[in-house]
């Protein structure tokens, strides 16, 4: 019985100095302000920097870990109205891509009533797949691939309604972004 014990306790402790990989899924988020005063057709380009992107990383205090994948979690607008406003919605594309990557559309014809008061929508169904994996891409190129260091671009066109009206509103375009990080650690 005694034999059994130790031998009990001999694997228990073997195990405990074992190492174990774990992942870890922090994620961060970024976003771009457009401020649009137009009279019928508008078109802006805002960005996000890749030192923001690399910023935003090093702020994750991720010490031991690597980051193996990137993957976008969730996009949305927050839009607020402005004085001088008299558009009562905005029908808008909006596009993706980077100075040598091209682009893709994240969204196409999508009306967005303008609100009195600052409101979020939130884009899951209204998302264009092709422009949301072309975004992971380019978040994970600046993040894990290290090859990139493009700026991520927004561009945003529309036309207001009714046609030929005012839009004075400031619209923010966020990207929450998570990542799989591998930590390697002893057993306990």
């Amino acid at each position: 019985m005694k034999k059994l014990a130790i031998i009990i306790c001999g694997v228990l402790l073997l195990n405990a100095c074992e190492e174990k990989d774990i992942r870890l899924y922090p994620s961060f988020e970024e976003s771009s302000v457009f401020t649009i005063n137009e009279q019928g057709y508008f078109e802006e380009e805002e960005s996000i920097s890749y030192f923001n992107i690399l910023d935003a990383i090093s702020d994750l205090e991720i010490e031991d870990g690597e980051i193996e994948d990137v993957t976008t979690e969730g996009i949305w607008i927050v839009i607020t109205k402005l004085s001088g406003n008299t558009a009562e919605s905005v029908t808008v594309d909006l596009s993706v891509g980077t100075e040598n990557s091209g682009s893709q559309n994240l969204l196409k014809n999508l009306t967005i009533p303008i609100p009195d008061e600052t409101t979020e929508i939130f884009l899951s169904s209204d998302l264009i797949k092709a422009g949301v994996n072309l975004l992971n891409s380019l978040f994970y190129n600046v993040i894990v691939g290290g090859s990139s260091v493009d700026d991520i671009e927004f561009e945003l066109s529309g036309t207001t309604n009714p046609a030929n009206s005012t839009v004075n509103i400031m619209l923010e375009v966020f990207v929450k972004e998570g990542v799989v990080v591998k930590q390697t650690i002893e057993g306990i």
